[in-house]
């Protein structure tokens, strides 16, 4: 019980200092993201998947709650939830376990579409192309992500870092 005050009014502390960071700007360089476009696309469809952030916080998020969350506390939400060890960053086997994890929601999601009223020939092409993303493509993005953003070259995607790959990527992509 303590365990969980104690993360839940952490949360809370690192939300509101996320919030009062909400007022410098991040500069995104020159206008031209450093991503590729479909890196900067994957990137950014993973993070910003509110559904399976609901899924995965149901009992710490109303779905009104997920639906109001600005892209920043999206990002931020993800972020924490993927630090598993709490040090000062996401290191290269943490984004992958955070990929691959996304990526095997996309495929359960897909296998039962089918009460989404599509016909099964449909979920089974999108089941296809969920996992034409093979491992190799995950190690990639995790390399794209560290070698792009790693600034101080630590190893970790530290927050400050995280937050410039995900809205250089959203203004490549014009979200």
């Amino acid at each position: 019980m303590t365990h969980q005050y104690i993360t839940i009014t952490t949360f809370f502390i690192v939300i509101y200092l996320v919030k009062s960071m909400a007022t410098y700007d991040i500069s995104l360089g020159t206008g031209s993201s450093r991503l590729d476009e479909s890196v900067a696309s994957e990137f950014n469809k993973i993070v910003d998947d509110t559904e399976h952030i609901k899924e995965d916080f149901e009992d710490l998020f109303t779905q009104n709650e997920v639906d109001e969350m600005e892209p920043d506390r999206i990002a931020f939400t993800w972020y924490t939830a993927h630090n598993t060890n709490d040090d000062d960053g996401l290191d290269g086997l943490e984004l992958l376990k955070a990929i691959s994890h996304a990526h095997a929601h996309e495929i359960h999601e897909a296998q039962h579409a089918e009460h989404d009223g599509r016909p099964n020939d449909a979920v089974k092409l999108e089941e296809e192309d969920l996992k034409t993303m093979d491992f190799d493509e995950e190690i990639g993005l995790v390399d794209a992500l560290l070698g792009t953003y790693d600034q101080n070259d630590n190893g970790l995607l530290e927050y400050v870092e995280f937050i410039t790959a995900f809205k250089e990527s959203r203004h490549q992509l014009g979200i």
